[in-house]
């Protein structure tokens, strides 16, 4: 959409509208607006074109991380053309940027001249409009290139390619769209191009020959149908001829349609398959009998049945899901293109799979619009049913290839639309020496996979680093503010999470000259026996433990959070989270309950955040100040790194560990007795007198109308002189008090805790306000 946009309800409108971009016009809008749009524009799954015509903008655009920057040749204070304004200031850009020459351009020798300056892309517009024969002249711009450079073409004047299936078409129409034109079979690639590959299966095999080619190709998963109705239907026999040999890492999928799970048991280790998709009716229940049996097991989902949200959350996450349209006379896509954007919201839930009128042409706007991990393609390279075309395969093979050929081994994919392999196939352990309680073992996606799907944006990266920054000013003394840390006890509706969210950066705004807000998002919650473990454990509410989405669901609130400017605050619980959120995180945790735990302790050592560590829960010190002298020392401790691997981490030591009071064992320590003690056992044990203290808990007997008697007592006291309180902690929701999870959801209330009582949104600006009138009177 190549329009003014400063708004965004424009960026909600385009991507309602089924436009693939938006531009950004630099000079136009300030820093905030600027970043604002961009990530909102990157959330909704639209590229930008960022547009600049000076070097300042250039500046702005780099700051901005931006991708594809068109240079304006056009000067729009006064209109002034400059043909080589574009060219000079290409220069100034990151390497890796995509660079596009606007406005000025109206013949041959002004593209020539363009791509001599080192453009390969330009936009045009009125220049082909005012031609009598566009097209004729479009083809003269493009053969001026002698450098064969992939000048982009405006859509309004490209020449769609032939919906025919033919290897001619196939190879006219994409060779000369930056498509490599030679085969890249046998050679090193990206371990990107390799993952993409990997989440690609050719469905329908008929031949031996096609089942080897794909297998060299690098395509990770290869489909025999066993649907009578179908073309390409075989035998359990020829299937298992038609992938005898091929290596390991090639899935082989058998396909079905309500078919009884015996048979499909019995098909499937004729045939020596190792993952079965079904495509009827089958329910939870039959997908997981076959996946305890030893398969992978993926199930197809239709946009045309249950909203595809319900029904995913039907099928737990070792189950693969693949979405298509459900239209045509036979089970499958029937070689049908539809609108790849209605599959979009599952991407924020889980990974999957993408079926229905993919082509080599229309891959890339499907893989863009849908949010898909992973395509499932047969009829799209075929030139008869059931007759795969190998000129086809070949080129999208390139395709997905192109413009990654950085030499690298591949490392082995995920596949995560296979689903998970069951224990069953893969375990060597013996059955009564270990995992004798465990009932199941899900795989999940590895932390990079999780932070690639839902990642930081320039705006949210700078609110996590400006958040931390402050903390340890404040921590060092540096900062005279007070830190100010409210928010739910726990996150179980996003909606009202956001609400609150929105609230509090308003509020913070208004209080910044006191405080430093930093918003309370706990997502796992330590039990004393059972209850509910927090909105990562199960983001349902309904004992289905869905984690993996709990964890998707969880990262992509707290980008939100960040682009909107607040920084987030959490406990560290899960030894693994970190990996999975600590980049969004500004502020850490160690609870009253894991203080004294080495592997928090240790985990503590390596955080990134300054972290406070929290009395125990019988109310005495020894645990905290225990625990912050341990994690300002070096520590040797296991983990898993950003590719799921156990690894040794070696830390040199957290510099900013504080204490948090929080009351406990039937007692309070916010009263300056109390804090006068601390101080002296933190001077004891030689660490830096810095407390914060916890305005819930133990301190207010969990009565959340006595959070605010704890607050105004901490403000008497710094009136008085106290320099060591360093900041407070509140437990503060939409609605005040707490609800039990009830059976019926129907029946929560989003904006009141689940957990600990909180106090209302009202009170919560009472208590900001005061503490900031009254710590300017000290500090003024």
């Amino acid at each position: 959409r190549k329009d003014f946009i400063f708004d965004p309800y424009q960026v909600y409108e385009s991507a309602a509208m089924g436009a693939d971009a938006i531009l950004l016009i630099v000079r136009m809008l300030d820093d905030g607006a600027l970043h604002a749009l961009h990530a909102l524009a990157r959330q909704l799954g639209l590229d930008v074109l960022t547009e600049a015509h000076d070097a300042r903008d250039i500046a702005r655009a780099k700051a901005l991380g931006a991708a594809l920057v068109g240079i304006n040749n056009r000067d729009l204070a006064h209109f002034g053309t400059d043909i080589g304004q574009a060219t000079r200031l290409a220069g100034l850009l990151n390497p890796g940027t995509m660079v596009m020459a606007l406005s000025g351009i109206h013949t041959a020798e002004d593209v020539r001249q363009t791509v001599a300056g080192g453009i390969r892309r330009i936009l045009v517009g009125e220049a082909l409009v005012r031609q009598a024969d566009p097209a004729s002249t479009l083809r003269t711009w493009i053969g001026t290139e002698a450098t064969g450079a992939d000048t982009a073409v405006p859509p309004s004047a490209r020449v769609e390619p032939s919906t025919s299936n033919s290897s001619a078409n196939a190879h006219e129409s994409l060779v000369g769209r930056g498509v490599p034109a030679e085969p890249q079979i046998g050679k090193s690639t990206s371990p990107e191009a390799c993952h993409r590959l990997a989440n690609l299966k050719i469905c329908g095999i008929t031949a031996r020959a096609t089942a080897r080619l794909c297998a060299d190709l690098g395509v990770g998963a290869l489909g025999a149908v066993f649907f009578p109705g179908s073309p390409r239907c075989v035998t359990p026999e020829q299937a298992r001829l038609l992938f005898e040999g091929l290596p390991a890492t090639v899935a082989r999928v058998g396909v079905w349609v309500d078919r009884p799970a015996d048979e499909v048991l019995a098909v499937a280790r004729a045939a020596a398959l190792d993952t079965v998709q079904l495509h009827g009716s089958e329910t939870a229940a039959d997908c997981l009998a076959l996946h305890r049996a030893g398969f992978r097991v993926i199930k197809v989902l239709k946009t045309t049945g249950l909203p595809l949200l319900a029904a995913a959350r039907d099928y737990p996450p070792e189950i693969g899901i693949l979405v298509e349209c459900g239209t045509g006379s036979l089970p499958g896509g029937n070689g049908a293109a539809w609108n790849w954007r209605e599959a979009a919201p599952l991407a924020t839930q889980r990974p999957f799979a993408l079926a229905g009128g993919l082509t080599p042409h229309n891959l890339p706007a499907a893989m863009r619009l849908s949010g898909a991990v992973a395509w499932d393609m047969s009829s799209g390279v075929e030139r008869a049913p059931g007759v795969k075309d190998h000129a086809a395969i070949e080129v999208l093979a390139r395709l997905l290839r192109a413009g990654t050929d950085v030499p690298a081994a591949c490392p082995p994919p995920r596949q995560p639309f296979l689903g998970a392999r069951s224990r069953a196939t893969t375990s060597m352990s013996h059955p009564q020496l270990e995992n004798t309680n465990i009932k199941s073992v899900v795989l999940l996606a590895t932390p990079r996979q999780m932070r690639e799907a839902v990642p930081h944006t320039a705006v949210s990266a700078r609110t996590v680093l400006q958040g931390r920054a402050a903390i340890e000013r404040i921590l060092d003394g540096e900062d005279r503010r007070l830190l100010a840390i409210v928010g739910p006890c726990s996150i179980h509706n996003l909606d009202a999470a956001r609400e609150y969210a929105s609230r509090l950066h308003r509020l913070s705004a208004e209080v910044a000259d006191a405080l430093c807000v930093v918003m309370r998002v706990y997502f796992e919650k330590p039990r004393s026996v059972l209850g509910w473990k927090g909105l990562i454990n199960d983001p349902y509410m309904n004992d289905t433990f869905h984690i993996e989405e709990g964890i998707r669901m969880a990262r992509q609130f707290l980008v939100e959070l960040a682009v909107m400017g607040l920084p987030a605050a959490t406990e560290v619980l899960e030894a693994l989270m970190p990996q999975y959120i600590g980049d969004l995180i500004a502020w850490s945790v160690i609870g009253a309950r894991t203080a004294e735990a080495q592997t928090h302790r240790e985990i503590a050592s390596g955080l990134s955040t300054p972290v406070g560590f929290k009395n125990g829960t019988d109310g005495t010190l020894a645990a905290a100040i225990n625990g912050m002298r341990s994690a300002m020392g070096p520590h040797h401790f296991l983990g898993v790194t950003e590719d799921g691997l156990p690894a040794v981490f070696s830390t040199t030591g957290n510099p900013y560990p504080h204490i948090v009071l929080r009351g406990g064992g039937g007692m309070q320590n916010y009263d300056a007795a109390s804090i006068a003690a601390c101080e002296a056992a933190l001077r004891e044990a030689h660490l830096p007198v810095r407390i914060v203290v916890d305005c819930s808990h133990g301190n207010s007997n969990k009565q959340p109308e006595m959070q605010g008697v704890v607050l105004q007592n901490l403000l008497r006291q710094i009136e008085a002189g106290n320099r060591s309180i360093c900041g407070f902690m509140l437990e503060s929701h939409l609605e005040g008090g707490a609800q039990p999870v009830p059976k019926d959801l129907s029946q929560l209330h989003p904006g009141r805790s689940v957990t600990d009582p909180c106090i209302d949104w009202s009170t919560t600006e009472a208590l900001l306000r005061e503490a900031r009138e009254r710590w300017l009177m000290v500090d003024g």
